[in-house]
């Protein structure tokens, strides 16, 4: 995978507006410790405090303690009921989103300048990535060099056309893979033939 400058998402602590609601968090008064756990190991915590039309946070950064409020908006949805955003608290940005993302202040990605891993990955790397996604989504902890795409077992309960659908695709991200993986093993092998 190449290195870029750029961070990614998936290495900043999240606060999900979804998963708030989800766990009644976001009723007026209502106050509780959001925590982030690893490897059963917690790793951070934030307070977060329910008001009519916002939530308080109060945590420390950096050994800075922080507090202020994060704006709510509700929109329609189509069925009925309403759909919870965060207001993003970045001075100037003010986008509706899901997900804020820790920082000094809990901000969008676009305010701390994120972006996905997968848009970090090079071409010869989508295949193999590719291909892991999906195994994994079908329940096999084999690799494509270990276990061919038609010997995937069909996961209980999936429908026989679906995961033909599926074992399709996962042919062709395999024969990506190793299609990249042929053309790196060749030029590794150009250039040890050049060594004296």
């Amino acid at each position: 995978m190449r290195h870029y400058s750029k961070s990614a998402v998936e290495d900043y602590r999240a606060l999900d507006v979804r998963r708030l609601a989800r766990s009644n968090v976001l009723q007026p008064g209502h106050y509780c410790l959001w925590t982030w756990w690893r490897d059963g190991e917690k790793v951070a915590s934030i307070n977060v405090k329910a008001e009519a039309h916002a939530i308080r946070l109060t945590y420390s950064a950096n050994g800075t303690p922080q507090a202020y409020s994060v704006r709510l908006e509700r929109t329609p949805c189509h069925y009925g009921g309403n759909r919870v955003w965060f207001i993003c608290p970045a001075v100037g940005c003010h986008r509706r989103v899901a997900k804020l993302y820790g920082g000094t202040i809990f901000a969008c990605r676009h305010c701390h300048q994120l972006n996905y891993a997968s848009q970090q990955c090079s071409q010869r790397d989508r295949g193999i990535n590719n291909s892991w996604r999906l195994r994994r989504k079908l329940g096999c902890d084999w690799g494509w060099l270990d276990m061919p795409a038609e010997y995937v077992p069909r996961p209980k309960g999936r429908h026989q056309t679906a995961h033909a659908r599926d074992i399709a695709r996962l042919a062709r991200y395999d024969a990506q893979a190793e299609a990249s993986f042929a053309a790196v093993t060749s030029r590794a092998g150009a250039m040890l033939a050049r060594l004296p």
